[in-house]
């Protein structure tokens, strides 16, 4: 101890001591580890958070802390327990222990959840810790809850459709899936039932990866009745790889049913009927019925009876397909109810007309109220003609005086008697000589005049009758009438009879009297066929007339056409020329599509009233749609009165090819030609106008046609519509059996015209279709102008020069030449 001092020993004996006592304190708390029992005071305390979320599949890191580091090692064991979350299908099991290190504060553990493609909702599981050393924790737990990332499909939960139609229900996820979704679906009975009144639907369908939208469709059917809304339903059953929140869809039907339109309130004279229009809006497919019936209400102080006011009707009408005066097809029918008319002045009456039943339609109000009203009407009279002819041998004249309404009381007319013939000497006045008299319910009466014949030669004379005003009534054309009385007094006889002269020939009395003539005055004709056979004079299917005064056979006329529009093109001619059951929709869309900006355009809506996008790929190949209806020869007529727009109305012309019309009726009374000759021997200097065609194969302009070369009576090389032409196809054909047709001369054309001042220029029973607003060409030319040739007016009968190169009628004549 020589370097040992007392002080240092001491402080050696100190610090054993102490670090004796350490060492005694830590072997006592915990053993020879070092660390102090659980729950020391010594010991750190462990702290975690006791819950986590997290999104499917994704991980979670779980931190455990120490508050403060230690001289020794913490560990404690763990462990993943189920809840709602399951192990291996929402999350990995994960145990084992963690030891946090002498002097670290920190430590982790990853767990890991699984992303399951199956919709449902927040699930969750628990870490456990236990055996905890070194350490003190108030918690032994932590939950984990897992969000499900599933989409969520949605669609609306209301529809509206009307019964017939298609109601389509919109799926939609929320977002793109990373796997199938399928969704199981079915229609469910509300009010409305299954197969009666929608189609029984059941399936399922799929969200492929990364679609978001799909779409099912459901039919409702038409049951032909009238009801109010009804209801199903479109339901989600079963869904996977998704979530919803709604699961049903209600369907609302509306009633399709059209509503029929009239008019409920008729107000009428009596005598008329009260028309009843029932309108449909538009187009159906199945029957409209209605079962009426007249009647009335005896409760009505002003009620109508039946069978002296009105005629009682009733039964079932359906309602048809017709056609406007437009050419439009419309959806209608029409019920007269008649009225009679009484001379009896009376109130208004009324009564009604019901809607028994309706099938297949509805309507606001199934009553429609008639009132009859009293017939107001102008009271006219006057002469039945204007003129009498009469010989003094005559007697007894009898001029008749009509009135329009016969009335219930006496009706007194003044009338007033003049003229070259002398009262009392040429004539008296049988009755009253200054008024004429109708009895209650006479519509006519007469005045007598008596002629008197003293046995002396005479002159002629006149007895000019003049009806006065008589109270409200009024005159109506003829107020007045002349006698003529033929005289006995002529020229002195020269041995040289005349033709005709009233006593001689054709147009003599006796002649009138035996009826030897056909025609009006001293006409006389004879109607022939096609082939040349005589027929009967009240036959109205004949092709020519013979004059059987002059030996010459003129043509009968065919109907009016409507011309073309002249800027169709060849094709376009002779598509519209076909017969008329050929042309179809597909016909019409590809005779006017057009290239408009690189995109196919087509006209065929104008022309049909079609949307030709609107046809499906399936309706395009059904045989009704390579059909059109077939309109008669005077429904396009109807259809296509209105004057032609350029191309815009020649579209319509397709729909039933009506230039077929133009062709068979190539002998139309509207055709027009020009006049041409070459041969300058009767030409008179000049040939005419040759009028050229489009199409020899389909001969038609807008002023005439011929057959075309689909057509068994088809004439190859016409060039043009002139009279050439014309003549050749009435020889090729031979029109009423004869090849010697030919263009009439002036005289000819004119000696078939009635120059009588009080009859009509063409007898309407041999010459019906004439065209009076036109003028027919003769044979003739001019001798002082080379370019005109004479020709008649079909309106008035007048002679007069023609234009060669303006197109006019054609009356061919063959014989006598």
């Amino acid at each position: 101890m020589n370097n040992f001092s007392v002080k240092s020993f001491y402080r050696f004996c100190i610090n054993s001591s102490k670090a004796l006592l350490l060492t005694l304190l830590l072997t006592a708390c915990g053993g020879g580890s070092g660390e102090a029992p659980a729950g020391s005071k010594f010991n750190p305390n462990l702290s975690f958070e006791t819950s986590y979320t997290v999104n499917e599949g994704e991980s979670v890191i779980i931190t455990f802390s120490l508050d403060k580091s230690t001289l020794h090692d913490v560990s404690f064991d763990f462990v993943t327990t189920t809840d709602t979350a399951r192990d291996g299908e929402h999350f990995h099991t994960a145990n084992g222990n963690i030891t946090i290190a002498a002097g670290e504060k920190i430590a982790t553990v990853t767990l890991q959840t699984i992303d399951n493609s199956i919709a449902q909702s927040l699930s969750r599981f628990s870490l456990h810790i236990s055996n905890i050393k070194g350490a003190n924790t108030s918690d032994k737990e932590l939950t984990i809850k897992i969000n499900d990332n599933e989409p969520e499909l949605s669609f609306d939960n209301k529809h509206t459709v009307q019964e017939g139609s298609n109601v389509i229900i919109n799926l939609t996820l929320s977002a793109p899936a990373t796997h199938r979704v399928g969704v199981h679906y079915q229609a469910n009975d509300g009010t409305a039932k299954v197969d009666l009144d929608y189609k029984a639907t059941e399936g399922v369908i799929f969200f492929e990866p990364g679609e978001t939208s799909l779409s099912v469709k459901l039919n409702t059917l038409l049951n032909f009745t009238t009801h109010d809304n009804l209801n199903f339903y479109f339901t989600v059953t079963e869904i996977t790889g998704a979530s919803t929140a709604l699961t049903q869809s209600l369907i609302l039907i509306t009633d399709n049913e059209p509503e029929i339109s009239f008019q409920n309130r008729f107000l009428i004279e009596e005598g008329s009927p009260a028309v009843i229009t029932f309108t449909l809006p538009r187009s159906i497919n199945h029957t409209v019925s209605l079962k009426y019936e007249t009647y009335t209400n005896e409760e009505d102080d002003n009620h109508a009876k039946a069978g002296l006011d009105y005629q009682h009707i009733s039964g079932v009408v359906n309602v048809i397909t017709t056609y406007n005066d437009d050419g439009d097809i419309i959806y209608q029918t029409r019920i007269p109810v008649y009225t009679f008319y009484k001379k009896l002045v009376q109130s208004d009456r009324v009564f009604y007309f019901k809607i028994v039943e309706l099938n297949g339609a509805a309507v606001d109000t199934n009553i429609v109220t008639i009132t009859i009203t009293d017939a107001v009407e102008n009271t006219t009279y006057g002469f039945e003609k204007s003129h009498t002819l009469a010989s003094y041998q005559a007697g007894i004249v009898s001029i008749k005086v009509t009135k329009s309404i016969a009335t219930s009381n006496t009706f007194t007319v003044p009338f007033e008697i003049s003229g070259t013939a002398n009262a009392g000497a040429d004539y008296t006045i049988i009755g009253n000589t200054e008024t004429l008299i109708f009895e209650s319910g006479q519509e006519s009466t007469s005045i007598y005049i008596n002629v008197i014949d003293n046995g002396l030669p005479r002159s002629g004379s006149t007895i000019h009758l003049n009806l006065l005003h008589a109270g409200d009534a009024e005159l109506n054309d003829t107020p007045s009438h002349d006698i003529i009385l033929m005289g006995d007094l002529a020229l002195n006889d020269t041995g040289a009879l005349t033709g005709d002269d009233a006593k001689y020939g054709r147009d003599s009395v006796q002649a009138l009297k035996n009826d030897l003539n056909d025609g009006l005055a001293a006409f006389s004709f004879t109607k022939l066929d096609y082939q040349g056979n005589k027929l009967s004079d009240n036959n109205n299917s004949f092709s020519c007339v013979e004059d059987n005064v002059t030996g010459l056979v003129y043509e009968n006329k065919q109907d009016s056409q409507i011309a073309y529009n002249a800027r169709l093109s060849n094709d376009e001619i002779s598509r519209l020329s076909k017969p008329l059951n050929q042309v179809t929709y597909q016909d019409i869309y590809n005779i006017f599509k057009q290239d408009v900006n690189g995109e196919t355009k087509s006209d065929f809506t104008n022309i049909t009233g079609r949307d030709w996008d609107g046809f499906s790929a399936q309706e395009k190949t059904q045989s009704a749609f390579k059909q059109t209806v077939i309109l008669s020869e005077e429904e396009f007529k109807d259809l296509l009165k209105d004057s032609p727009r350029e191309v815009g109305d020649t579209l319509k012309y397709t729909f039933n090819a009506p230039l077929q019309f133009q062709h068979t009726n190539w002998r139309s009374k509207s055709h027009s030609y020009y006049w041409f000759n070459t041969d300058n021997n009767v030409n008179g200097g000049r040939d005419g106008s040759k009028g050229e065609f489009t199409s020899s194969t389909a001969p038609i302009s807008r002023l005439c046609a011929f057959p075309h070369n689909g057509m068994i009576n088809y004439v190859s090389g016409l060039k043009g519509c002139n009279s050439a032409n014309y003549l050749e196809v009435m020889n090729n054909l031979a029109v009423c059996g004869f090849s010697d047709w030919r263009l009439p001369k002036i005289e000819e054309l004119r000696s078939i015209v009635n120059y009588d001042i009080n009859s009509p220029e063409w007898d309407a029973r041999f010459f019906p279709l004439t065209n009076t607003s036109g003028d027919y060409l003769s044979a003739s030319p001019s001798v002082n102008n080379n370019a005109t040739v004479w020709c008649v007016s079909g309106n008035t009968g007048e002679v007069k020069l023609c234009h060669k190169q303006f197109p006019n009628l054609i009356r061919a004549v063959r014989g006598n030449n």
